[in-house]
């Protein structure tokens, strides 16, 4: 932000960052998931691993792109769009492996799969804001994109080296594909624009509503949909579905607010609030491989109900955090929701995918990936728009800031607690919706 010359009072503006990312990302995983099914798995993930590669230096070099085509003062807009172009090969990644995985492994050892799967993948969401953290201590901001390449070719090279997957005789719906992101888009930043003119969110937030029912309009008329109308068939995977949606909205609220809490109320630095988040996602990744193992002895509901129930504990928890918070219930808190979300992520994926044909699987873990990310995009956004304009009321009465010792500190010490009351309720918000979630949890699977 400091870079770009955003301000704190434009955070819903660099939010975009983030929002951006994953509206492309939650966009592409039903097209690259179906485009998977028609080329073979492992050409498209290398196709996925080349965009993302791509996108990583568009990134990068976006502040210099900007100056170069005469538009300095545009350098945020051009970051966005490089982030939304490397979303589109981030998104195809985990589907393709879930699809992959159920081709490599015996159907009875899906569930176990899918959680080491669901666990290598948190694994990232441990390092990530840890590496973030150290390398924009170290060196600065572009290098967290330029070192994704490195990985990125050691991952190409192993891929390549696997056998071919068997390719369906399946049409992909690109008009579908475009309708679904204009929609997603435009409900996303109508869901932004709360708090903003009336006409700007009604206009943004009737063309999402319209660009959807056009999608689901052709869903039901061409031969070749989206997505194809099997996926969604049964109380079970539109149950698993609704959860993940729900779980995603959960998800984000604590992986955005943990971190920007520590580095302003708290007055932690970028590392340390790395270190904040590691506490959650490295428990996620932990019980991920945990609920894979119970949902193949015991079925999905039991692992599924006991993690949200721990969800709504830890997140209930959070909500009376203070900027005083220490360990040890600091700690005890992201571990208590981390594990909870770890233990949710085999039973939704195996209730999701269970009484499918293998045709289907690519479209079935597209679906189940984006319900996640759609939860996500649109709780962010929402997210960003209240709390924008709670800080504001909370702040509008508060003394301005001047060299005065005793001014200063009571307009910080205001600042801080209107910050407190904000996070605060991001986190009760957070511990409601996972305990709207019980309900589908219950229906998706009988045992």
């Amino acid at each position: 932000m400091l870079d770009l010359g955003v301000s704190i009072s434009e955070i819903d503006r660099a939010s975009w960052l983030i929002t951006g990312y994953l509206v492309g990302y939650t966009a592409a995983i039903p097209v690259m998931g179906r485009v998977a099914d028609r080329i073979g798995h492992r050409e498209a993930f290398l196709l996925a691993l080349g965009l993302f590669a791509m996108g990583s230096v568009f990134v990068a070099i976006s502040p210099t792109l900007a100056v170069w085509f005469g538009e300095e003062d545009q350098a945020l807009q051009w970051m966005i769009g490089a982030r939304v172009f490397q979303s589109v090969g981030g998104g195809a990644v985990i589907p393709i492996a879930i699809v992959a995985a159920g081709h490599l492994v015996p159907s009875k050892q899906h569930a176990v799969a899918f959680g080491l799967l669901g666990a290598c993948a948190e694994g990232g969401a441990v390092l990530g804001p840890l590496w973030g953290g150290v390398i924009t201590n170290i060196f600065s901001w572009e290098w967290t994109f330029w070192l994704n390449l490195p990985p990125v070719a050691l991952i190409a090279i192993l891929v390549f080296n696997t056998r071919k997957s068997t390719i369906a005789k399946v049409k992909v719906d690109f008009v579908g594909g475009v309708l679904f992101t204009v929609g997603l888009a435009a409900l996303t930043l109508g869901l932004t624009a709360l708090g903003g003119p009336l006409q700007n969110q009604l206009w943004l937030l009737g063309s999402g509503i319209v660009a959807i029912v056009a999608m689901v309009w052709r869903q039901k008329r061409v031969g070749y949909p989206f997505l194809p109308r099997t996926v969604l068939q049964g109380v079970r995977v539109q149950s698993a579905n609704a959860t993940q949606l729900l779980v995603g909205a959960v998800l984000i609220i604590g992986m955005v607010t943990i971190p920007l809490m520590a580095n302003t109320v708290l007055g932690s630095s970028a590392l340390e609030g790395g270190l904040y988040l590691l506490r959650m996602t490295l428990a996620i990744a932990v019980t991920a491989l945990l609920g894979g193992a119970i949902s193949q002895r015991y079925g999905a509901r039991l692992p599924a109900v006991a993690g949200l129930i721990l969800v709504v504990i830890g997140y209930l928890a959070m909500s009376r955090w203070d900027n005083n918070i220490g360990d040890p219930w600091l700690t005890a808190h992201l571990m208590i929701s981390g594990s909870g979300f770890g233990l949710l992520i085999a039973p939704i994926t195996q209730s999701a995918l269970q009484h499918t044909t293998e045709q289907d699987w690519g479209a079935r873990a597209s679906l189940v990936t984006l319900s996640r990310l759609i939860g996500m995009t649109l709780g962010l956004a929402t997210l960003i728009a209240w709390g924008t304009a709670r800080f504001s009321s909370l702040t509008e009465n508060i003394p301005e800031i001047s060299k005065d010792p005793e001014s200063f500190r009571l307009f910080t010490d205001a600042a801080v607690n209107a910050g407190v009351i904000v996070f605060q309720g991001f986190f009760a918000a957070g511990a409601v919706i996972g305990i709207i979630a019980i309900v589908p949890v219950i229906l998706m699977t009988r045992r």
